[in-house]
């Protein structure tokens, strides 16, 4: 598989910080790195991107009104996104003109409307590339459940686009399942200028 566009960004995780691995500037397609074992690559096309996959895991992509989705997730689910152990990416352009301000703007609020329902374990902010990252580490519940979940928001104020990037799982298998959200995340192939 090959991924066409000018400019990627490879984002690696180090101690719970985003930053920059590699900005490519390519204009012919670009190769992808060989995928780490037990993992393969799945095409993030309409976003000129790249996702990977741990081997048993079921990708799906989607599309709700304003945005451009993709799952991978451990539970297999047919339509809603249902789901107890997984990642997803949430591609929301045109930011400025849905919510009246900035992408970072956005991303920092909703970050800090998050403290209010939820058990914040960390935060950071960190520049990556042309994106702004605003991150979060929580303690929550779903359907009842104890979870635990990393959300990152990548925010590009001159596209006027934001990524939601989360891997969530029940709190009792985090320490077993965050290896697999790490690596996902780790090797996350995405366009800057999306």
């Amino acid at each position: 598989m090959n991924i066409t566009k000018k400019t990627f960004a490879l984002i690696t995780l180090f101690s719970f910080l985003i930053a920059p691995l590699a900005l490519l500037s390519k204009d012919e397609s670009v190769p992808l790195p060989d995928a780490p074992e037990g993992f393969t690559w799945e095409s993030a096309s309409e976003i000129q991107g790249a996702l990977l996959k741990p081997d048993g895991w079921h990708f799906k992509k989607g599309k709700s009104k304003n945005s451009i989705l993709y799952f991978i997730t451990k539970e297999k689910f047919k339509k809603a996104p249902v789901y107890k152990t997984g990642f997803s990416l949430k591609m929301t352009p045109d930011i400025p003109e849905l919510y009246k301000m900035k992408p970072t703007e956005y991303a920092a609020k909703v970050r800090e409307n998050s403290s209010k329902n939820l058990v914040i374990e960390k935060t950071w902010d960190q520049k990556a590339g042309s994106l702004m990252l605003y991150g979060f580490q929580y303690l929550g519940y779903k359907n009842e459940i104890p979870i635990r979940a990393f959300v990152i928001f990548l925010a590009n104020d001159k596209t006027g686009t934001i990524f939601r990037i989360m891997f969530e799982s029940p709190e009792k298998d985090w320490d077993e399942t965050w290896k697999k959200g790490e690596t996902i995340i780790n090797n996350m192939i995405l366009d800057d200028e999306v």
